[in-house]
């Protein structure tokens, strides 16, 4: 995320290693997000039978 500047243009800000420009733009840490699980636990299904690779075809 690039800061926004007066003019409505973005300032692009280098990333630098060993005082050396990387040709990379510098990628700013966005503030975590409260942590969601992206699934139902209560749908999820498990299978405790064992099964073999000559069974799945």
């Amino acid at each position: 995320m690039s800061a926004q500047v007066e003019s409505g243009e973005l300032e692009v800000r280098e990333e630098y290693v060993n005082n050396e420009a990387t040709g990379v733009e510098v990628e700013e840490d966005e503030p975590a997000s409260p942590s969601k699980e992206p699934w139902d636990p209560d749908k999820i299904k498990i299978h405790t039978k064992s099964y073999s690779a000559r069974q799945i075809g």
